[in-house]
């Protein structure tokens, strides 16, 4: 039974040990062999609050008196699968404002020959609504939206065949110019696509498009550059 129990926790210690090496912890290799239990009790918390904690800003939250406030987006987007996307463009570690703490810094690289596709949305129905989401102590967003190209065309049914089943990343752009990113690696956009033919003559006939992904940002921010052929690119936003 001592043997049973010795060989029981030495391989929980081994598992643990295992654990703190593939997220990057400096271990004590002397200190662990000597007390597991105790290293991993002294250590492993504080290797995940690091991970997940950010600096709170204590600069005011002011509403400047008269700033324009439109609601809505443009009439239009960009979608890319994310397996196009070679490097992509992450948020900061250590963000040192509140612009960076949202804003993905750098470019997406695409693969040879990908380009993001630009989708024309009716205006008045891109839609971007995140919800919190989980239990105390681990919540996040589920960033949800849709939109609506109009028509049958053959162009506009093959991309929802395509997307049914895909991983993506989706942009949206405010009235403001502001780009929201939906979507990242490991957290990809999915999208469901819902085609409505109509009954009547004045029935709005088209494809409405619903989105979603997970995000620890309600509007992840991508300034970057947007390719969209070998010789069209949307520029960075400074």
């Amino acid at each position: 039974m001592k043997r049973f129990k010795f060989i029981m926790t030495a391989l929980f210690g081994l598992l643990v040990f295992a654990t703190l090496g593939a997220i990057g912890t400096n271990i004590d290799i002397g200190a662990f062999v000597d007390a597991p239990i105790l290293y991993i009790v002294d250590n492993l918390s504080d290797s995940f609050v690091s991970m997940a904690t950010m600096t709170f800003s204590a600069a005011p939250l002011n509403w400047e008196d008269g700033n324009e406030n439109m609601g809505g987006f443009r009439d239009y987007l960009y979608v890319i699968p994310i397996s196009d996307i070679t490097s992509e463009a992450e948020l900061p570690a250590n963000p040192t404002s509140d612009a960076e703490a949202v804003t993905l810094a750098g470019n997406h690289t695409l693969a040879a020959g990908k380009y993001f596709k630009k989708v024309y949305a009716t205006p008045g129905t891109v839609g971007y609504t995140p919800e919190n989401q989980g239990e105390i102590d681990g919540q996040s967003f589920k960033v949800k939206g849709s939109f609506l190209h109009p028509g049958s065309s053959d162009a506009v049914n093959a991309l929802a065949r395509f997307v049914n089943n895909g991983n993506f990343i989706i942009i949206l752009v405010e009235e403001d110019g502001r780009r929201v990113q939906v979507g990242q690696k490991g957290h990809p956009a999915r999208i469901k696509p819902a085609p409505n033919f109509g009954m009547a003559a004045a029935d709005r006939k088209g494809f409405n498009f619903e989105f979603e992904a997970d995000s620890y940002v309600a509007a992840l921010r991508y300034n970057g550059e947007i390719p969209l052929s070998e010789s069209d690119t949307e520029p960075a936003i400074s």
